[in-house]
């Protein structure tokens, strides 16, 4: 018998590229992958579909992670991100999901190692053989988008934004591949703890151990309110707007520069000998990871300046500028004159592209 409201989404084993796409709205399709896999370090794509096809109608998720060795600091880290997206997205925290992966160690020393998908400044404890995971996720029904791939961008920029405001989210997971979450009630096989959502409540009042001790046990799959937010679907769709206007942006200057010869600025190329702090060497690795495939450079070419940015700066993370490179070749761009780190190697003399730049964002009457 057809099961109504047939939702797809893929599932697949943690660091597999294989999986299956099953319909949610089917328990016993669900279980029956679960049972194939057997239920451990399961992952259930961000995004669900019409059909099993990924060329059919899909709905983007709005998530955003953070990863480390220490509960603790994961659990804070979610804190800060549960109270931040209610505060600028209007959408309400009974419609947040806030899920962890039952991962990591209740101890909470801080050490200057990386964490995996995370950021190498206090974000990992030690005692731990797997990192720890929260999720904090608002489903499409609550704020109705429209088929549109721009999601994936408006979830970065939405978690720059906290970094900004001091909130240690994680930024470098928005590549294709890297679209998943944890499937709630899936064992970690190194803990032993299944993947749970957790209240806010419990993030307030319970400290690392009491997390892990939580996930020892199943919970209801059943969380955060899931419908729709009139509110929530009139901010993303201003949300949505802002991004199509900036990728129109982008598109008019490619065109302009392609009309005439393209040019690395200034700014972009004082990137390559300039001292940089840990925090600026990653995100010149952003910044050309963008821009050389916006003015068609190949993949190799965008490898030569990472490499020589990593080698540098002594970065030592692999598998975050491999992620950093996915994404900027899948949404290439020049981030414009005033992003703080090119505002800062701006030459004292104007460059082509901030005529461009100036020309897009006030028009000259007459030319």
């Amino acid at each position: 018998m057809m099961v109504p409201h047939e939702t797809y989404r893929f599932v697949k084993p943690k660091g597999s590229k294989t999986g299956d796409f099953v319909n949610v709205a089917d328990p016993e399709a669900l279980a029956a992958c679960r049972a194939h896999c057997g239920n451990r370090d399961l992952q259930i794509s961000a995004a669900d579909w019409k059909k099993p096809d990924l060329s059919s109608p899909s709905r983007p998720w709005l998530y955003w992670r953070v990863t480390s060795y220490s509960i603790d600091l994961v659990r804070q880290v979610g804190l800060g991100i549960l109270d931040y997206v209610p505060e600028h997205s209007a959408v309400p925290e009974p419609f947040i999901e806030v899920r962890y992966d039952g991962g990591g160690s209740s101890i909470s020393k801080d050490t200057t190692g990386p964490s995996p998908g995370g950021r190498r400044s206090g974000l990992d404890g030690t005692g731990a053989l797997t990192p720890a995971e929260i999720a904090v996720i608002v489903p499409p029904t609550v704020f109705d988008p429209p088929p549109t791939p721009l999601i994936p961008l408006i979830n970065y920029r939405f978690a720059r934004q906290m970094r900004e405001n001091g909130i240690a989210v994680d930024i470098d997971i928005y590549a294709k591949d890297q679209q998943f979450l944890p499937l709630l009630n899936s064992i970690n096989s190194v803990t032993g703890g299944h993947v749970i959502s957790v209240s806010k409540r419990e993030l307030l009042y319970l400290d690392g151990a009491g997390l892990l001790e939580l996930s020892r046990q199943l919970r209801s799959d059943e969380s955060a309110e899931d419908r729709h937010v009139p509110e929530a679907a009139v901010w993303f769709a201003q949300t949505l707007q802002e991004e199509e206007s900036r990728q129109k942006w982008q598109s008019q200057l490619r065109q302009t520069l392609w009309k005439t010869g393209w040019q690395v600025p200034p700014c972009v190329r004082r990137l390559h000998w300039a001292d940089l702090s840990e925090d600026e060497a990653l995100e010149a690795c952003r910044v050309i990871a963008g821009f050389y495939p916006f003015i068609n450079a190949g993949e190799e070419e965008v490898w030569h300046h990472i490499l020589q940015l990593e080698r540098r700066h002594g970065i030592r993370e692999p598998a975050r500028l491999r992620f950093i490179i996915a994404f900027g070749s899948e949404n290439p761009g020049f981030l414009g004159c005033n992003h703080p780190l090119l505002q800062k190697f701006c030459p004292a003399t104007k460059c082509r592209f901030e005529d461009i730049y100036n020309d897009y964002v006030n028009p000259r009457l007459f030319t």
